[in-house]
């Protein structure tokens, strides 16, 4: 059975000992050369060269990634759209095989992705096991679901005995994956495995920090039997990602990440009529009824807010609370934050590792002077931790505050360990204020009150929603289990990901009508 995030609750002290060989396997085999590479074609030709090093220890090199040039991106591209020909061809069961057959490769290596993204991104090791083991969920999932529905194949009534009327799903052509930081192999591994056993074939963009776990998914499909070119990762900065969205080659594009960067992208599609698939982030709330368990209360919304060290779309960083239970459920959430451990995961038992970089640091230090600048009181955390052994990374305490209600904290994505709560005078005040963000991506509720749970269900805007979830108040979305649209900023399609209607989004419609003559 895979560690999903909801189980992460039972801790992983089972794979205590694998996890640590995979993590020292890793680590044995960082600090190499990645060149870019066009199906077989390694490119020499790289002018420049990106060191991504370790946000648990910025003298750890992660390796050096070639950075694509525009010609070689158009290169790529059509490489690529030639693969699609012969691709699409591809009799299903067969694409279905090879996906299937990298599912089992990933989950035979495990243990050593988890080591690998640790060490890339930064993870509690429990928390890179789930992403580990989410990867092949992606791939069996949409497998599953494409011969569960025979490729959304349907027939059509007809006019005449001599008449054939079917709808069929086809293709795009080149689909573009652009995966995020924050789950560098399942969030390349998902879209990716979607767009290929649709018959698209993929060109990824990994963000910088998570090249390495990009060229892992591509090794590993490629050793499968995948045909090289339908799927090439292309490493770079924002001027790849502008070159791939904007090539006249280009089928359709599923982002992960900021809405800013998102819907710049839909818009610049747009009138070319290309799908865009996004997911941009969310500003998620809990609630919390006077009936609560206070104690799974706390437990849930610590989990949310500082798992990752907040660093997820679907983070709890609104929370309001029933005035009657206010003060009780601070104290105990106070309490909790303060218990939690921070330090390199890869060397410790710890709760919370670091920030992905510097620059997220810098925004750290921001958001919590501009929050005691305006009034607000920082009950738990708000620190930078600079001293040694902290020196090597960017680690910062778990934080809660009270802010002014006019605070970033309640409006702005903040992608950090910062939780904001506040109290409440009644159910409808607090779902109106919970509704009252851009973002509609998750949200939860701490009650044993029936009608306050339906009302919560029935008026509360987000995509996936909890209720009294201890492992994880607005947290832990597992494929096949809990699909993410986003509602609002926080999507643009309405289809969830690892939902029954996902795979659709990958595919247009052909009518085929057939006459047969006598």
């Amino acid at each position: 059975m895979p560690v999903t995030y909801a189980s992460l609750v039972n801790g992983t002290a089972t794979y205590a000992s694998e996890l640590e060989k995979g993590i020292a396997q890793a680590r044995a085999g960082l600090g190499k050369d990645h060149p870019v590479r066009i199906g077989t074609e390694i490119c020499a030709e790289v002018d420049q060269w990106h060191e991504e090093w370790s946000p648990i220890d910025n003298t750890l090199l992660i390796g050096r990634f070639g950075w694509a040039t525009a010609e070689q991106t158009q290169r790529a591209l059509t490489a690529a759209s030639a693969a699609f020909t012969l691709w699409s061809k591809v009799d299903v069961a067969e694409r279905i095989d090879i996906l299937r057959r990298t599912a089992d490769r990933l989950e035979r290596d495990r243990f050593v992705l988890a080591g690998q993204i640790v060490l890339e991104a930064g993870k509690t090791p429990a928390e890179a096991l789930a992403e580990a083991d989410e990867a092949p969920v992606f791939l069996r999932l949409y497998c599953d679901e494409f011969e569960r529905t025979n490729g959304f194949r349907t027939e059509m009534p007809a006019d005449a005995d001599n008449e054939s009327n079917v709808s069929v799903m086809r293709p795009y052509g080149v689909w573009a994956v652009i995966s995020p930081l924050n789950f560098p192999l399942a969030l390349a591994t998902g879209p990716s495995a979607a767009a290929l056993v649709t018959g698209n074939t993929v060109v990824v963009k990994p963000s910088p920090a998570g090249q390495l776990a990009a060229t892992v998914l591509r090794d590993a499909l490629i050793a499968e039997g995948l045909p090289p070119n339908a799927l090439t990762v292309l490493t770079g900065g924002a001027e790849v990602g502008a070159a791939i969205t904007s090539s006249p080659l280009l089928g359709g594009v599923t982002f992960t990440g900021s809405y800013a960067v998102g819907s710049a992208i839909a818009t610049a599609l747009a009138p070319h009529s290309k799908p865009v698939v996004a997911e941009m982030g969310g500003k998620n709330p809990t609630i919390v009824g006077a009936s609560a368990d206070l104690d799974a209360a706390a437990e849930g919304i610590a989990r949310s807010a500082f798992g990752y060290s907040g660093q997820k779309c679907s983070a709890c960083s609104r929370v309001f609370v029933h005035e009657s239970v206010y003060d009780e459920l601070k104290k105990k959430l106070v309490e909790r934050t303060e218990a939690m451990t921070v330090g390199d995961p890869s060397t410790e038992a710890v709760s919370v590792g670091p920030v992905i970089n510097a620059a997220a640091g810098e925004r750290f230090t921001a958001a919590v002077d501009e929050i005691v600048g305006a009034g607000g009181v920082v009950l738990a955390g708000g620190t930078v931790i600079s001293e040694a052994p902290y020196d090597r990374g960017t680690y910062v305490r778990p934080t809660v505050v009270e802010a002014p209600s006019d605070a970033r904290a309640w409006r702005d994505e903040l992608f950090l360990p910062i939780v904001a709560i506040k109290s409440v005078s009644t159910l409808e005040d607090a779902i109106r204020q919970a509704n009252d963000s851009d973002y509609g991506l998750t949200a939860g509720i701490f009650t044993k009150d029936e009608a306050e749970i339906a009302e919560f269900l029935d008026a509360i805007e987000s995509s996936v929603v909890y209720v009294n979830r201890r492992s994880g108040s607005t947290t832990g979305a597992w494929p096949g289990r809990q699909p993410i649209s986003g509602w609002k900023h926080s999507g643009n399609t309405g289809r969830g990901t690892a939902g029954p209607h996902y795979l659709q989004q990958y595919l247009r419609e052909q009518s085929r009508t057939v006459i047969s003559e006598d």
